[in-house]
């Protein structure tokens, strides 16, 4: 799963630019989306545009990418030192110092930027900005009574709950947002580890963890889902909003989710029962078996040089019957008859 920026529309598709530089062609699952908004890509749908539609794809990028994203970019990106994120469509993501004053803002969807032209954000505190947001989002249809509302917030040393606590005091005490529309405010307090993660699967930190803790409640939700889908389907059925994890286990869950996307090292199963590698032995050791000792002494019989009559007679045909008869008495005695010293010790050697 990745994300794209829109480029083009068409009746039936979308062209969407990826952060690799390539022009995709996706099916059109949203009648309402509009150039410059981010959206979700399947690897599966990736199709290379013409090199010439390419190139007129590039430029409308640019185009959207210098009237939409660049105004509300700070030069003081760097000195951000916590993100919050107002998890609604359109959402944003919101950059504040030390001080609590917000030095930079992204629109995650194009309808975003739309409002945020109507805010004076730089340099004003957090909580200020993302009233002013919700308010500008209220107008606009995009929030309705009595729904969910999830902010989440990473920060480099630790104080996300801190920041969070003030924004949701500040939208509670609203007249509109907090007594009238009666908001049902989330907040999620996310380590860094969270964010680098939502990045890879294209989620915000919010939605990311709704996943997580979709899945380990048993109902997980598909990443795909999660990513098109708006907050208030999501979390019907995930009362464990209430009461979230605090950012140590957060920071578990997400390594545990690392740990399950790695192989096991261990050998195939067998019967049940996991294998544990062994070391390898240079020539397997085989014991001999009582039969197999008895018969050793047999074969070292076999093995010595015969001198029987017949060879004696075949070797030297014109030899002498009587010392033929001789040879063959004396070899056959030496041969046949041990004498009893080795007697003793073949029966010896085949006593178990």
């Amino acid at each position: 799963m990745q994300r794209g920026i829109v480029v083009e529309i068409q009746a039936h598709h979308w062209v969407v630019m990826t952060p690799d530089g390539s022009f995709v062609k996706i099916p059109n699952r949203d009648p309402h989306v509009q150039m410059g908004e981010e959206v979700s890509v399947q690897p599966s749908t990736v199709r290379p545009r013409p090199g010439w539609m390419i190139y007129l794809s590039g430029v409308a990028a640019a185009l959207i990418a210098f009237f939409f994203l660049f105004p509300y970019l700070s030069n003081n990106q760097a000195q951000a030192e916590s993100y919050v994120y107002v998890e609604i469509k359109p959402g944003v993501e919101i950059g504040v110092n030390q001080q609590q004053q917000v030095v930079n803002v992204r629109p995650i969807h194009a309808k975003a930027a739309q409002l945020i032209k109507q805010i004076d954000w730089n340099g004003k505190s957090v909580d200020e900005v993302v009233l002013r947001y919700l308010h500008q989002a209220k107008s606009k249809g995009f929030i309705q009574k009595n729904e969910p509302l999830i902010l989440s917030a990473v920060d480099k040393k630790g104080s996300a709950k801190k920041t969070l606590t003030g924004i949701r005091t500040k939208i509670e005490q609203d007249t509109v947002l907090g007594n009238q529309f009666r908001l049902n405010i989330f907040t999620l307090s996310m380590p860094q580890i969270a964010q680098k993660e939502a990045q890879k699967t294209g989620l915000t930190p919010g939605k990311y963890g709704v996943w997580l803790l979709s899945k380990q409640s048993g109902k997980e939700i598909p990443v795909k889902e999660v990513a098109d889908k708006p907050l208030v389907d999501l979390t019907k059925n995930l009362s464990v909003l209430d009461h979230p994890p605090t950012e140590e286990e957060w920071s578990n869950l997400v390594k545990e989710q690392g740990d399950q996307n790695k192989p096991l090292p261990t050998l195939p199963k067998t019967n049940g029962q996991i294998e544990k590698p062994q070391k390898k032995l240079d020539k397997p050791t085989q014991v001999p078996t009582k039969q197999e000792q008895d018969q050793e002494p047999t074969k070292k019989e076999e093995q010595k040089p015969s001198t029987d009559t017949n060879d004696s007679e075949e070797t030297n045909p014109n030899r002498p019957s009587g010392d033929k008869d001789n040879g063959e008495s004396t070899t056959g005695a030496q041969t046949d008859s041990p004498s009893p010293d080795h007697a003793n010790t073949q029966q010896t050697a085949t006593t178990p």
